[in-house]
């Protein structure tokens, strides 16, 4: 059969297009399985992350979140030795784990993690974002980095070993932030030679930045939300500790002050104590002195809760054993001023007013030291009047203190009222004061009251007033009867 020379042309052109054709499909293959290959990367990257943040969020260890980032990584690409580094309270990077193609895990890793050095934030320049180094030479040329790569060849010196071909050329440093942009950390990992990976692994590449990113992202997330929850679960522990404490020293100051008055023939004698908080700084106190005195003692100490509740303690405890010592109230004034001065280093002070009231004679001497003086409501009118004595500087303002006696004679009938300013300066929803002319008015409003009646009657006052609570309340009343004999009768 014989062919033309012009159909020998129409197949050769037929056979390049041919060839042509099967170049594309050739090409077009390759970049299916490219494409196939990096969609299973992805997808591989995707499915290690999911599983990365559910196990991550099992867990509220530090450690265990980082070490378990490590081995994600390493699962994904060929990798040799890994550091996870998170900042600690100092400022420092601190490896919290390490991870190892050669098995370094367990005790030997803690111990490394132990005697291993941390790295000061302040000679090192964190990247924004990972960093892929193909070459060694291209890693040392981020100085700032170099101190973290060379704690991770410290941390692995004597417990792999290592080929002795080149150092490693791939190495990738992926920071670490807190919400807000706080320093968190930075993993670090490395291959010490990329000819050794096996045929399914995966190097990283400067493609996979934007993985890394998201996986630090991921870490980050981790990381916070364990911190927070440790911060959360601290804060928790210390309020159940304050509570606590706060419990104990309440039931401490509850059993410092009067639980019930003394019986005192001739005396109904009535009083209240409610703190601001939890413990107050106010101190009322009746100590019979014998048979023929009674002393009376009301403090506040500036500010309230643990401190002013423990100044107030003091104050008892120096109160009682000047009592027992020396009767004299300027002595007794002189000694806790000495002894509040002397005691606290920052500057609390105490309003104290101390009287002694003498059974035989009703004569009441008293000394104040800046505390709201007493009121008096006496005569068949019920007259109401301040026991006012010389104004002095509270208790441990100043070093020496003079303190002026003031005499009050006393008859049947008369109420005396001690307070500290709680009522006083509590104030209503408008802003609107107590204040002392209410305060008396109430008092006056009692007269042939009991001493439990005054008291109530200035309580539901402060009520009816809706007078908000800011600082502690005190009051304690005293009302002078006559002595009603007891018939004794014979057995």
């Amino acid at each position: 059969m014989d062919v033309t020379i012009e159909e020998l042309e129409t197949l050769r052109q037929q056979n390049q297009t041919l060839k042509e054709q099967v170049k594309l499909l050739v090409k077009t293959e390759r970049r299916l399985d490219k494409s196939q290959k990096e969609l299973n990367r992805q997808l591989k990257g995707i499915h290690a992350m999911s599983a990365f943040a559910l196990s991550a969020g099992a867990t509220s260890d530090l450690n265990d979140i980082t070490t378990l980032s490590l081995r994600t990584l390493f699962d994904l690409f060929a990798m040799d030795q890994a550091v996870g580094f998170l900042l600690d309270a100092d400022g420092q990077l601190t490896p919290h784990a390490i991870h190892a193609a050669e098995g370094l895990e367990g005790d030997s890793a803690a111990r490394l993690i132990a005697s291993t050095w941390s790295l000061p934030v302040a000679e090192l320049t964190i990247p924004t974002e990972p960093v892929v180094f193909k070459t060694a030479d291209k890693a040392l040329q981020s100085p700032g980095l170099v101190p973290c790569l060379a704690c991770m060849e410290a941390l692995y010196v004597g417990a792999v070993e290592e080929s002795d071909g080149p150092d490693y050329s791939i190495s990738v440093v992926i920071p670490l932030q807190r919400k807000g942009g706080a320093l968190l950390g930075l993993l670090a990992i490395r291959k010490l030679d990329p000819a050794s990976k096996s045929f399914h692994e995966e190097l990283p590449t400067k493609k996979d930045v934007g993985f890394l990113q998201n996986f630090g992202n991921s870490l980050e997330s981790a990381l916070d939300n364990a911190m927070l929850q440790a911060e959360r679960q601290k804060a928790r522990e210390d309020q159940q500790r304050m509570a606590r404490e706060l419990e104990i020293a309440t039931q401490i100051q509850q059993s410092m002050l009067p639980t019930k008055p003394p019986a005192i023939p001739g005396m109904d004698i009535a009083f209240h104590f409610k703190p601001a908080d939890e413990v107050g700084g106010d101190y009322y106190d009746l100590l019979p002195m014998g048979d023929t005195h009674l002393a009376v003692a009301v403090g506040d100490v500036n500010g309230h809760g643990l401190g002013a509740a423990l100044l107030m303690a003091m104050a008892k405890s120096s109160l009682h054993t000047q009592v027992g010592q020396n009767a004299d109230i300027t002595a007794v004034m002189t000694g806790l001023n000495d002894m509040i001065y002397n005691a606290t280093t920052e500057r609390r002070f105490m309003t104290f007013i101390y009287a002694v009231i003498d059974l035989n004679t009703w004569t009441m001497i008293s000394a104040n030291a800046g505390h709201p003086h007493p009121y008096l409501m006496s005569g068949p009118d019920g007259d109401v009047s301040a026991v006012e004595s010389p104004a002095v500087y509270p208790l441990g303002v100043r070093k020496k203190g003079k303190y002026a006696l003031h005499e009050s004679h006393l008859s049947f009938g008369d109420v005396l009222v001690f307070y500290s300013d709680g009522i006083i300066e509590g104030r209503n929803p408008v802003g609107e004061e107590f204040g002392f002319d209410r305060f008396e008015q109430v008092i006056h409003d009692r007269q042939g009251a009991s001493a439990a009646g005054v008291r109530d009657g200035l309580l539901q006052a402060f009520t009816d007033f809706e007078g908000i609570q800011d600082d502690d309340i005190t009051l304690l009343v005293l009302k002078f009867a006559p002595v009603i004999p007891v018939e004794i009768v014979a057995a």
